[in-house]
């Protein structure tokens, strides 16, 4: 049957071309898109790296001495540094708070990051600076590589060690044991020691896996800390399950209110880590929506395409129908013969779009942040393809192909 298909659609072949042609773009346009939903499917399985769940930004305010609650040193004589460390402690202190910790240089789904080069012998690696505090991975629950608990590893930070991403290890010490390792720190010319390899981390979750190094932040009375810098820091606190609600940041900051005015610090805001979520992924979801809707749209396109055109074809062949059921074919023989003609017009348009995505993977014209171009992402993509094309050319050529079974070959031959 497979040469009897040929033969006819070479003898046809001038109708048949047009309809290659846009198989052929289809196939190709549908494939791009597919291929972005496929790397955003792979990249949202792999772990985020972090739990946003039940943790709360805190904003604090700090009074300028041009407000008329500003404390010159005169009455208030603790350093910024200490009301910052008594703010936290008595945050740690409320019965609703798990845990509560500081950061410098890192907000989860907020854009605020410095960052540097480690080298160890001959290799350097570019990285993330975070300065974080210990209790920083209890509250966000960051494991370690190995599988160790947040408390576990909050016990490996201290202010002369790093930790550092999983993702950077490897970069640096291919395949060696990182722990215990010193590296050199050029972002100011110091060594130092590895104490610990965490899990890696996303920056949110349409963003790949990052290298980064965690520092101990250094709040010290001493450290020369003034009320200008502590709004720059971000403060978060872990609330317990059977506390978070709805009425949560109202009661909270009723209650608190007056216990976090320190110095010339105070509470000015707080919201939920799934505010900053929300708004950060907005964008990457309407990019998201947009692939989904060009992917459907061509999908409709081949439908439609694929319905008209064999609808067509199959009114034009009512004669041919007939005569064949007269001499004996079957109705499932028909049917065969017109899903072949259909599969292989769509092989013969799809293997030169099989060029093209492979060029415009090769050339790196497809999105290749998240998950890297890779021969598996190809074949994967190009089945995906295939698949739905197909199922959609036998969708839209199974109708008219029904309807040509019930021509009565007389009724067909007194027409023609």
């Amino acid at each position: 049957m497979f040469g009897h298909i040929l033969k006819l659609l070479w003898n046809s072949r001038r109708q048949n071309i047009w309809l290659v042609c846009g198989l052929f773009v289809i196939s190709s346009c549908l494939w791009y898109a597919l291929d972005y939903l496929y790397a955003i499917g792979v990249n949202q399985t792999r772990s985020l790296g972090f739990d946003w769940h039940h943790v709360y930004s805190l904003n604090i305010g700090a009074y300028s001495p041009e407000s008329s609650n500003y404390k010159s040193d005169s009455i208030h004589t603790k350093a910024a540094a200490g009301d910052l460390n008594l703010f936290l402690e008595r945050l740690r202190h409320n019965p609703s708070v798990e845990s509560a910790c500081v950061t410098q240089m890192h907000k989860h789904y907020v854009w605020a990051n410095a960052s540097a080069s480690l080298t160890y012998d001959t290799v350097t690696a570019w990285t993330w600076m975070r300065s974080v505090e210990p209790d920083y991975f209890r509250v966000f629950r960051v494991h370690g590589a190995d599988g160790s608990s947040p408390e576990e590893l909050a016990k490996k930070m201290n202010l002369t060690d790093i930790i550092i991403t999983e993702k950077l290890a490897k970069k640096l010490f291919k395949g060696q044991n990182a722990v215990g390792k010193m590296v050199k720190n050029h972002s100011n010319g110091d060594s130092v020691r590895i104490s610990a390899i965490c899990e890696d981390q996303k920056y949110n979750e349409f963003t790949g896996h990052q290298s980064a190094t965690y520092m101990a932040i250094n709040t010290d009375a001493g450290r020369g800390l003034g009320y200008t810098d502590i709004p720059w820091f971000g403060v978060y606190i872990r609330v317990k399950q059977e506390a978070d609600n709805k009425e949560f940041i109202r009661t909270f900051r009723k209650q608190m209110r007056a216990q976090l005015m320190i110095g010339n610090l105070y509470l000015e805001d707080m919201r939920p880590m799934s505010d900053y979520r929300d708004e950060q992924l907005k964008d990457n979801r309407n990019e998201l929506y947009t692939y989904l809707a060009v992917a459907v749209f061509f999908l409709l396109n081949v439908f439609l395409a694929v319905l008209g055109t064999f609808w067509f074809r199959t009114q034009q062949r009512r004669s041919e129908l007939a005569l064949r059921v007269a001499i004996g074919s079957s109705k499932l023989n028909i049917r065969r013969l017109l899903l072949g003609e259909g599969i292989l017009l769509l092989t013969l348009s799809f293997l030169p779009a099989i060029i093209v995505a492979w060029n415009l993977g090769y050339a790196e014209m497809v999105s290749i942040s998240p998950v890297e171009f890779t021969l598996k992402r190809f074949v994967v993509g190009l089945a995906m393809t295939y698949t739905l094309l197909m199922l959609t050319l036998l969708v839209g050529i199974w109708f008219p192909a029904r309807q040509a079974m019930d021509i009565q070959p007389a009724e067909a031959l007194h027409e023609e």
